[in-house]
């Protein structure tokens, strides 16, 4: 299974660029809606499924112009060409930080994913830190750090987190409760897996 989370970041990193760029043709839109973007990439001849846009999952109220940490969330899969002929065994997992001062998901232990989904605790194992870039905002002397971070887990671990009635993240120093739209975004993207 490919990476489709690197794809995303470079996608959701350059949104500006394409949204300037009219002519771009190798990828197709088929469908958006529910929080689900089905998307198909002619060059590659590979269609990815997943939660978009990202869905915040936790944000530290703004106290100033270099505060406001947040950590969103997103899933998918990918598969060749238009029409999934089997059900993907793997959905990846993935986070993006944009924290302000530090760097927060450096060292393998703070990487570490941890679900509670209904009292029962699931060690998904550590997230692969795919992307980090630090931007500095001189006009306000700060820098902000955004890290995009990945794991591949079982459709069958994935659903029972996306059906639980209650569902917490623990990555490093946080500990973040899924809220009601964050598991129907999941249940959105199980339910494409369905064949």
């Amino acid at each position: 299974m490919k990476k489709f989370l690197t794809i995303c970041s470079l996608f959701v990193l350059s949104l500006p660029i394409f949204a300037q760029q009219k002519n771009n043709t190798h990828k197709q839109t088929i469908s958006k809606e529910n929080n689900i973007l089905i998307q198909f990439d002619q060059k590659r001849d590979e269609t990815s499924v997943y939660i978009y846009p990202y869905s915040v999952v936790f944000a530290e109220e703004s106290k100033g112009l270099c505060s406001g940490d947040r950590i969103s969330m997103t899933a998918g899969f990918d598969f060749n060409g238009k029409v999934k002929t089997s059900r993907p065994e793997e959905i990846e997992f993935g986070l993006r930080s944009k924290m302000f001062g530090r760097w927060k998901f450096i060292e393998h232990k703070q990487r570490i994913l941890i679900v509670i989904a209904d009292g029962e605790e699931i060690n998904l194992g550590a997230m692969k830190r795919i992307n980090a870039k630090k931007n500095h905002i001189a006009n306000i002397n700060c820098s902000e750090y955004l890290e995009d971070l990945a794991l591949f887990t079982s459709t069958k671990t994935f659903e029972r987190i996306a059906n639980s009635k209650k569902a917490v993240l623990k990555i490093g120093d946080y500990t973040v409760k899924l809220d009601k739209s964050h598991r129907q975004a999941m249940r959105n993207l199980f339910d494409q897996l369905v064949d």
